[in-house]
């Protein structure tokens, strides 16, 4: 019996609830394949392959190459931002209302935020000016004993909040990603 007692208090700071605020609306972006060169940023060939994949997934043809000097004169380019990225829009995180839900195994809920979406550079040729994309997004949580109780006010839910899927994130990186190379 006292076996279960860290097993069910593990099990309750698991609950959480999300907030149903709806996320950003995106157009249907048209079909069809448009190859797109991914640069390699700072020798990060593992994120230049990790960023092919996503865009490879949203319905484009990427090609990876060491630099934009290896990306013929007409064709459109993708890279990582060098810069550093804020929080999505729509988090507000912080390590007060984070910290002390898991010192605690849930008896004080805590705070977080799930962080979706894609952020990237795209230039429509090598030489062309750089377009920022950023499609992210964050949908916030509580976690913890007490949360259940906040599902029953109409901001909340104990169920992902309706357009949270990733058949999304693939139309609006799709969408950015075109409307930038337009």
């Amino acid at each position: 019996m006292r076996a279960l007692v860290p097993l069910l208090a593990l099990a309750l700071a698991g609950c959480g609830v999300y907030s149903t605020k709806p996320v950003p609306a995106i157009a249907e972006p048209p079909a069809g394949k448009k190859r797109l060169f991914v640069v390699v940023v700072d020798d990060g060939w593992s994120s230049a392959a990790r960023l092919a994949g996503e865009l490879e997934w949203a319905g484009f043809e990427p090609e990876v190459v060491p630099d934009a000097g290896a990306v013929p004169a007409d064709a459109p380019l993708a890279a990582l931002p060098t810069e550093p990225a804020g929080d999505s829009p729509g988090c507000d995180w912080s390590l007060l209302l984070y910290l002390p839900g898991p010192l605690t195994l849930g008896v004080i809920p805590w705070h977080d935020c799930y962080e979706l979406g894609h952020r990237l550079d795209v230039r429509r040729t090598p030489g062309a000016p750089v377009q920022h994309v950023d499609t992210r997004y964050g949908v916030d949580t509580w976690h913890g004993w007490l949360v259940l109780p906040l599902a029953l006010f109409p901001q909340w839910s104990i169920s992902s909040p309706p357009g949270f899927d990733y058949e999304r994130e693939r139309r609006a990186l799709r969408a950015a990603v075109l409307e930038a190379l337009r």
